[in-house]
């Protein structure tokens, strides 16, 4: 199957967050979608849709995926990504990653979070999480020893590098600046932990 990948606009962006989101993230890790329109402003938001080519034409959305970042800096944070269920299994994620270098080529590398799976609360949630890590991994991403805590939810910090990963010590600095844009002052040293 062939896909292609485009930019989409704020309102492109709010209206899968209205409709998709909440099919292909639990709750609480949903955004309220007024940050999503504070950070857009700011400069510091963006969004990829993929979409099944048709000849010419651009058809049915595949997949999507959100980033924090501002231009100028040195990495981007994939926020959300997931791809629609009936293209799941046929390459659209891989595709739509090494889709996702070309497109924000000036950008040294693209920091990913993962659920934690020392935190998974059963065994189903544990290979899940597991196959998730997998399929980064397969598709070229890192681990880079950074842990994060937002809100409650742990993560894994990967980094999908386009001129080499950065140390350990430089990520936690650069994941720490892109909660900083997702979170207010008073939220941030209340919700976020990172070690």
């Amino acid at each position: 199957m062939d896909y292609k990948t485009e930019p989409l606009t704020l309102e492109q962006t709010a209206d899968i967050y209205t409709r998709w989101l909440c099919r292909h993230f639990p709750e609480n890790e949903i955004k309220p979608l007024s940050s999503i329109r504070r950070m857009w402003r700011m400069g510091a938001y963006q969004a990829l849709g993929l979409y099944e080519r048709q000849g010419e034409n651009t058809g049915s959305l595949a997949g999507y995926a959100f980033f924090v970042g501002k231009p100028g800096e040195s990495r981007l944070l994939l926020d959300y990504l997931a791809i629609v269920e009936k293209y799941r299994g046929r390459g659209a994620g891989s595709s739509f990653l090494w889709e996702m270098r070309r497109q924000f080529a000036s950008y040294e590398g693209i920091l990913i979070e993962t659920e934690d799976v020392e935190y998974a609360a059963d065994d189903a949630q544990r290979v899940e999480r597991q196959r998730r890590d997998s399929f980064y991994e397969r598709n070229g991403a890192v681990r880079t020893g950074v842990k994060g805590c937002v809100c409650g939810v742990h993560y894994t910090i990967w980094e999908l590098p386009a001129a080499g990963c950065a140390d350990r010590e430089q990520t936690r600095k650069n994941l720490e600046a892109l909660y900083r844009i997702i979170m207010p002052e008073e939220a941030y040293d209340q919700y976020v932990r990172i070690s």
